[in-house]
């Protein structure tokens, strides 16, 4: 059997996209740490302001309590998070939180602010990072580049990424063919021969591939959110 709880309530606080075995660490730490585990989760104002291309909170919060129900069962509760310290500084029943090396100054703000309330300071269990596979410290930046998965195993290994690959002469020609049916329409309004594609096509059984600035945009317009999408910022090559 494991070593009890030396603490009542740990606060975790962070973004949690692409929830990864860096944050499984730090739910991890938290959860040996202390009897229960608030996870505050920043709200999608916030993590919008951080990055492009953020999972939406309810995705994020999902995430989070699938870990819980597997290793944490009835011991953690979610929140959200719309400030940078949350409920930290004046939390009544918090005795514990958990930072990584960048975020222990804050948390050392906030334990100035809970002795300016009147409350005791938390105790601060810094954990480490968690390296790729590569060296890198894993981070869901690199997860949302398509350089590593959540594990921090990278896509492609060293050889590949640093391969030079070249296209054989004769494939270009072939690949310029259009291939399968063929929608036409003007150049002008690509949205008709978008449309007549899309009448053929059960988007909620197939999984939708968009690739090309121009077809993205213009599905886009239709209000139509492909599943996965090719854009290189060049157009009528």
């Amino acid at each position: 059997m494991g070593e009890a709880p030396r603490f009542n309530r740990c606060l975790v606080g962070g973004t949690f996209d692409r929830l990864h075995a860096g944050h499984r660490l730090l739910l991890d730490a938290a959860a040996r740490a202390a009897a229960h585990v608030e996870v505050h989760i920043t709200s999608d104002k916030m993590a919008d302001q951080k990055s492009v291309n953020m999972q939406s909170f309810e995705t994020r919060r999902d995430e989070v309590l699938n870990w819980a129900e597997r290793h944490a069962p009835r011991r953690v509760s979610v929140h959200e998070l719309t400030d940078i310290h949350g409920p930290a500084p004046h939390h009544p029943e918090a005795d514990c939180i958990v930072a990584t090396p960048e975020t222990k100054g804050e948390c050392e703000r906030i334990n100035v602010k809970r002795m300016e309330h009147a409350l005791p300071p938390l105790h601060i269990v810094e954990v480490a990072h968690l390296r790729e596979v590569d060296g890198a410290i894993i981070s869901s930046t690199r997860i949302r580049n398509g350089l590593v998965d959540p594990d921090g195993h990278p896509w492609m290994t060293t050889t590949w990424r640093q391969a030079v690959l070249r296209m054989h002469p004769r494939a270009e020609p072939e690949l310029k063919s259009p291939m399968g049916t063929l929608y036409k329409g003007p150049e002008s309004t690509p949205e008709i021969a978008m449309s007549a594609a899309l009448e053929d096509l059960d988007t909620s059984e197939i999984i939708l591939i968009a690739v090309g600035d121009v077809t993205v945009a213009t599905l886009l317009a239709m209000d139509v959110v492909p599943d996965m999408a090719f854009v290189d910022g060049q157009t009528k090559r």
